[in-house]
C-alpha cells in the first residue's frame, strides 16, 4: 500500500493550483525550457532485495520501464506512485528530457530538496538536448532501513568532458535514466576540507563539537583525540575499510554497511572538531547502458588542521542491462589533518593513489586515505611530541548489471582485488514492500 505526499513542498503546489514552475537550483530560468521537479515523497520500504512479491501496480518491467527493479528505490516507484507525481505535474513520462551537462554549465544538485540551500539560485543551469522534453522527476523514497533517498529522473543524462555535476544533501542520491547515462565529465560527491557546512549526498558530516576527545559522526565514526601526555590524533573513518589510528594512538574507526549497498548509506567523518566529512552515497540506474569514460568520486574528505581524522569514502552503486567503465569510479578516504596550523589532509582522489596527509616541518605529519588494494587509512605519525590525524577508509564500489558481468577496463579505487569492489545482476523481480 503506497503514500505520496502531493501537499506542498518548499513553495511548489502540487496539489491543484500551480501545476509547473521552473526549479530556481537549476537556473533562474533554463533557457530552453522548464526544468520541473515533482515534491512527492514516497512511504514504501521494502523488505527484500533481489525478489519477493511485488505490488500489483509495480509494474511488469520495472518503474519507468527500465526492465529491472532498482535496488533501495523500487518500492518508491512503483507504477500508482510514478502516476501520481507525474499527474499532480500535468505530465507524462515522456515529457522528461534528455539532460545534458555541458563544460560551460557548473551545476550542484541537492539530494534533499530542489531549492539550493534556501539562495533561491544555484548560479548554475541544467541544459537540455531538446527544448520539447525538458522535464525533470523528484521525489524522495524511503529505504529498508527507515532513511532517505533523493532520486532524480530524466530520459537520459550526458555529463560531457570537462564539465562537472557536483552532489550534495542530507540523503543519498539516484540518478535514474529511462535510457542512458553517459558520463565523459565528472560527477563528484566527494567531501570538502574545510567542511563549509554543505556536505556530499549522505556523507556524514564533520562533527560541530570543539572537544578535542569528539568522535567523528557515523557509524564509522573516527576516533576521537587526547591532549594527555603527547597526545592522541583524531582517527580517520572506517567504511568498508578501517580508519586509520590518530598519531599516538591505536583505536580505528569501525566497518559498517553491505558490499551490495542495501540499504544505500554514505561514509563517516573523522575524529575530532576538525575531522573530514565522509564521502556520499551515489545510485546510478540506466534502463540501456551506463557508459564511464570520466569520473564518478565520493571520496572521503581530508582532515583539517590541528590533526583531524580522514572521512571514510563514500558509496558509489551502478545498475543497467550493460555498465562499461573506462574511465574512474573512486570512493577513496580521505588524509588525516597535520598537528598545529600546518597542512591539512587531501580529500579522497580520483584515481587509485591514496590521498596525502598534511605535513608540518616542525611536527607530525596526518596518514595517508585509502586508495587501490590497500582499503585501510594510513596512521597518524607521532613527531616532536605533536601527534597527526589518521587517514580515512575505502568506501564501496558495487556493479549491478544483467549478466552480472560488468566491462570495466579502467581504474576502480578501492581496486577490483578487494572485499570493497563487488558486482551481481539487477533484480527481475519486484521486492515485496511493505
Amino acid at each position: 500500500m503506497s503514500s505520496v505526499d502531493l501537499g506542498q513542498r518548499d513553495g511548489l503546489s502540487c496539489g491543484g493550483g500551480t501545476r509547473r514552475r521552473s526549479l530556481r537550483s537549476f537556473a533562474a530560468v533554463v533557457s530552453v525550457g522548464l526544468c520541473v521537479a515533482a515534491c512527492g515523497s514516497t512511504s514504501h520500504t521494502a523488505s527484500g532485495t533481489d525478489g519477493g512479491k511485488g505490488g500489483s501496480d509495480a509494474g511488469a518491467e520495472g518503474p519507468f520501464g527500465l526492465g529491472f527493479y532498482p535496488s533501495n528505490i523500487a518500492c518508491g516507484l512503483s507504477a500508482s506512485d510514478i502516476a501520481s507525481v507525474l499527474a499532480s505535474l500535468d505530465i507524462t513520462a515522456a515529457d522528461l528530457g534528455d539532460v545534458d551537462i555541458t563544460k560551460a554549465d557548473a551545476p550542484s544538485l541537492a539530494s534533499d530538496t530542489y531549492v539550493c540551500a534556501g539562495t533561491g539560485s544555484c548560479n548554475s543551469r541544467f541544459a537540455f538536448k531538446s527544448s520539447a522534453k525538458s522535464d525533470l522527476f523528484y521525489t524522495t523514497v524511503t529505504q529498508s532501513d527507515g532513511s532517505k533517498v533523493g532520486v532524480y529522473v530524466a530520459n537520459s543524462w550526458t555529463i560531457e568532458a570537462g564539465a562537472t555535476l557536483s552532489l550534495y544533501g542530507k540523503y543519498p542520491i539516484a540518478l535514474v535514466a529511462i535510457t542512458d547515462f553517459t558520463v565523459d565529465g565528472t560527477i563528484d560527491a566527494t567531501g570538502e576540507t574545510p567542511a563549509l557546512g554543505q556536505t556530499p549526498p549522505g556523507g556524514y558530516p564533520a562533527t560541530s563539537s570543539m572537544s578535542v576527545g569528539a568522535a567523528g559522526l557515523g557509524p564509522g565514526g573516527g576516533p576521537g583525540g587526547s591532549t594527555s601526555g603527547d597526545g592522541v590524533g583524531g582517527g580517520g573513518a572506517g567504511f568498508c575499510g578501517k580508519g586509520g589510528p590518530g598519531g599516538g594512538g591505536s583505536a580505528t574507526g569501525a566497518t559498517y554497511g553491505t558490499s551490495d549497498l542495501v540499504p544505500i548509506v554514505g561514509g563517516s567523518s573523522g575524529g575530532i572538531q576538525y575531522g573530514g566529512e565522509g564521502g556520499g552515497a551515489v545510485e546510478i540506474v540506466a534502463g540501456g547502458q551506463i557508459t564511464v569514460s570520466g569520473v564518478v568520486t565520493a571520496g572521503g574528505a581530508g582532515g583539517n588542521v590541528g590533526q583531524g581524522g580522514g572521512g571514510s569514502g563514500g558509496a558509489l552503486l551502478l545498475e543497467a542491462p550493460v555498465v562499461n567503465v573506462t574511465g574512474t569510479l573512486a570512493a577513496n578516504g580521505g588524509g588525516g589533518g597535520s598537528s598545529g596550523d600546518a597542512n591539512g589532509g587531501s580529500s579522497g582522489l580520483a584515481s587509485a593513489k591514496p590521498a596525502p596527509g598534511g605535513t608540518n616541518p616542525n611536527g607530525a605529519a596526518g596518514g595517508e586515505g585509502s586508495a587501490g588494494t590497500t582499503t585501510a587509512g594510513g596512521a597518524g605519525a607521532s613527531a616532536m611530541k605533536t601527534v597527526g590525524g589518521g587517514g580515512g577508509g575505502a568506501g564501496y564500489i558495487r556493479i549491478n548489471t544483467t549478466a552480472g558481468s560488468a566491462k570495466v577496463s579502467g581504474t576502480l579505487s578501492p581496486a577490483s582485488s578487494t572485499s570493497c569492489v563487488s558486482e551481481g545482476k539487477v533484480a527481475s523481480v519486484a521486492p515485496s514492500c511493505k
